[in-house]
């Protein structure tokens, strides 16, 4: 077996850190993320949606803004970027006149191992909370001018994870 072959067993669902959606991201493709079983792995992956209500409407609406995350278990990832006194969900896109502040509410299904905010492919952010709840606060103070994106990627002990859509910052400097 190949030693790459080897080591994506080890995460949940294959992950690999450079994946596909990452160089996506890279090029500058607004993607949100989405997580299916096929009918052999029933309920080993779950699309969120984080919609106003559960009408069908509501529904389309929220996954054409891109408010959608992906899990392989239960998790609950409730993460918005507050900046100038307004909140944005993941998926949305802003133009702060401030540094923005990322924050995420976590309910895992059992304690959890890391969670990390990763701004344009890279890791900024990383704690290992050891709880099955968690809430996140960070605030970039290392942002610099232009257009970024942040997104939270959640591990269990058990190896179940979360992620969330990506939230789109562009920055210009605070007057």
């Amino acid at each position: 077996m190949a030693p790459h072959a080897a080591h994506s067993e080890m995460w949940a669902g294959g992950y690999r850190p450079l994946g596909f959606v990452w160089n996506a991201w890279a090029k500058g493709y607004k993607l949100d993320v989405q997580a299916s079983s096929d009918r052999a792995s029933t309920h080993l992956s779950y699309t969120c949606v984080i919609a106003e209500n559960s009408t069908r409407e509501a529904l389309i609406d929220a996954m054409k803004r891109r408010h959608t995350y992906a899990a392989t278990r239960n998790i609950l990832l409730d993460y918005r970027v507050h900046a100038d006194g307004e909140t944005w969900l993941q998926g949305d896109e802003l133009e702060p006149g401030s540094l923005p502040e990322v924050w995420a509410r976590i309910r895992g299904t059992g304690p959890l191992k890391q969670v990390v905010v990763v701004r344009d492919n890279r890791y900024v952010y990383a704690r290992e909370p050891g709880a099955s709840e968690f809430e996140l606060r960070y605030r970039d103070e290392s942002l610099t001018p232009g257009e970024h994106y942040y997104y939270v990627r959640v591990e269990q002990r058990d190896r179940n994870m979360a992620w969330s859509s990506p939230v789109w910052v562009t920055y210009k400097n605070a007057k």
